[in-house]
């Protein structure tokens, strides 16, 4: 901004934002720069594209307002007949001068119509947590064949009746299990999941987000009977998770193709030490409200997996995953079926994730205690 370096991220397929308030000259001509440098070479161990190929907004806000990915919308049901959101929503201060606001979430349906809504006047100091529950009488849930989607729409209002902030959120709900009896259950139904390892790019057309071929990718993939997505291998652009949501597809949000062992010459694990807690942790607040993601994954045959070190790594993130998200599970997809199986590496998982290796899962039944595979990556 105007010259000065706000910082740099290392990770190109992290979502970031900086706060360049304090760079601006008021009243003046600014000049507002995002770069890009894929010098280094190879990086990724498929076409990643050169340039912005993701969107970059500029977001102007209001002295107090939600956070940047500053709500935390969990829906609740136990059955078709009740549902209900819990919504965290994260406000910030322009200073620590406490001041009281009224904080409402308001939830709308697909067809625009309101069916619930809580409000309640709180105490924000900086950056406040705040908590509240709104019931959603006779909810229609979110299921692959019926993506229903709600928007939790949150506003702050000054206790003089000015509305400071407004922030839509998009949800779903639904209730999902994953169990030994019956595999994976959505809405109380047992079903496959049919899915593929889809990467970032649009073949011909390169590596620059574009929803209208997104949306034919996941259009011709529904059609051959697809019902789920795995970010191959890395996280995706956020449109790609709007299109899932409103398509109906489960999807398993990948995060890193490799830890601290690098698979080509410049890849992420030159920075995985000092970023990969930052880049988790955004890309968890990011993504956890799209209700198509019904598991994450920490990586995708790392080689950490049969070296020193690589359980306690895999534990840290699943505790991460845990930490800002204990709604859903982990898993990982792993292609050292004889290491894995016996040095405590895919004991810890949440769902065991193999890639290929299909004649030895009932092997791994036997050996392992979920009682829960995944077929994460089972044919090129």
């Amino acid at each position: 901004v105007n010259g000065q370096s706000l910082g740099v991220r290392p990770y190109g397929y992290i979502s970031f934002g900086y706060d360049i308030s304090p760079l601006l000259k008021w009243g003046e001509k600014n000049v507002v720069a995002v770069r890009v440098d894929n010098s280094d070479q190879p990086n990724s161990r498929w076409y990643s594209g050169c340039g912005i190929y993701r969107n970059v907004w500029m977001t102007l806000t209001g002295r107090v307002r939600v956070a940047p990915n500053g709500t935390y919308v969990v829906s609740c049901a136990e059955t078709h007949d009740t549902g209900r959101f819990l919504v965290h929503t994260d406000i910030m201060t322009e200073d620590d001068k406490s001041e009281k606001v009224l904080l409402r979430q308001i939830v709308i349906d697909a067809s625009g119509k309101e069916v619930g809504r809580v409000e309640d006047i709180v105490s924000v100091d900086g950056s406040s947590d705040l908590e509240q529950e709104i019931e959603v009488p006779a909810p229609r849930l979110w299921s692959v064949d019926n993506p229903y989607l709600y928007t939790v729409v949150t506003e702050i209002e000054s206790l003089e009746g000015i509305l400071l902030d407004r922030y839509e959120t998009r949800s779903g709900i639904r209730y999902f299990m994953f169990s030994p009896e019956e595999g994976f259950s959505l809405n109380g139904v047992p079903m496959k999941i049919n899915g593929v390892c889809l990467h970032h790019d649009f073949g011909c057309l390169g590596s620059a987000f574009n929803k209208n071929a997104a949306r034919r990718q996941l259009m011709i993939l529904k059609e051959m009977g697809c019902n789920s997505i795995r970010t191959s291998h890395n996280p995706p652009a956020p449109e790609l998770l709007d299109l899932c949501d409103e398509m109906g597809f489960i999807v398993q949000d990948e995060a890193f193709d490799m830890w601290r062992k690098r698979k080509t010459t410049y890849d992420y694990s030159r920075h995985f030490n000092e970023w990969h807690e930052r880049d988790l942790t955004d890309f968890i607040l990011r993504d956890r409200n799209h209700p198509s993601i019904m598991m994450w994954s920490i990586g995708n045959e790392v080689p950490s997996q049969w070296k020193e070190g690589g359980l306690e790594v895999a534990a840290w993130l699943q505790d991460l995953y845990h930490k800002e998200d204990p709604t859903r599970p982990v898993t990982c997809g792993m292609d050292q079926y004889n290491a894995v199986t016996i040095n405590g590496f895919a004991e810890q998982l949440d769902v065991v994730g193999f890639n290929y290796k299909v004649d030895r899962y009932p092997q791994a039944y036997s050996l392992l205690p979920q009682g829960i595979i995944l077929g994460s990556e089972t044919a090129s």
